[in-house]
């Protein structure tokens, strides 16, 4: 039961960086990362993403160097925000619960990141309206006990 298996883990475009190069350094946690660029393809109907995300690995080596990967991943987001902002991608997110949930699914800290269990707790995955709770955003898995009740619409598709 080892999560730190050999090899490439999933598909090139949907790899979390602490498992680029074939590192052994990464846990369940990269599933979170690649369910947010599923979540992102399919609220644009394409891998937008995932050219600027796979460019901007060039260059660094194929294994090691944790750091220069989290570097490479923020700069790929950060193109990410300004093209979502720029061109009234956070309303094909769902608005802002989406933009919320995406950030935190997308964290290149995997410490930082979203568990599953919090991903599924999100409120935009529940359909509750309102700003998100900062436990579930900050990644430790917590939601407000209200919104665990649901009640609100469900996310705009």
């Amino acid at each position: 039961d080892d999560p730190s298996g050999p090899g490439l883990v999933g598909q090139l475009g949907f790899v979390a960086p602490e498992a680029v190069g074939h590192s052994r350094r990464y846990d369940p946690k990269v599933d979170v990362w690649a369910a947010g660029l599923v979540f992102l393809e399919l609220a644009f109907g394409s891998g937008k993403f995932k050219t600027v995300w796979l460019d901007s690995f060039v260059g660094l080596p194929p294994t090691g160097h944790f750091q220069k990967k989290q570097d490479a991943a923020l700069a790929a987001l950060c193109q990410l925000r300004v093209f979502l902002k720029a061109g009234g991608g956070v309303a094909r997110l769902g608005g802002a619960l989406g933009l919320a949930l995406l950030e935190a699914a997308l964290q290149p800290n995997p410490a930082l990141r979203l568990t599953a269990p919090a991903l599924l707790r999100h409120p935009w995955v529940l359909g509750v309206q309102g700003p998100p709770p900062e436990a579930a955003v900050a990644g430790d898995g917590g939601a407000r006990p209200e919104a665990e009740g649901g009640g609100g619409a469900p996310p705009p598709g």
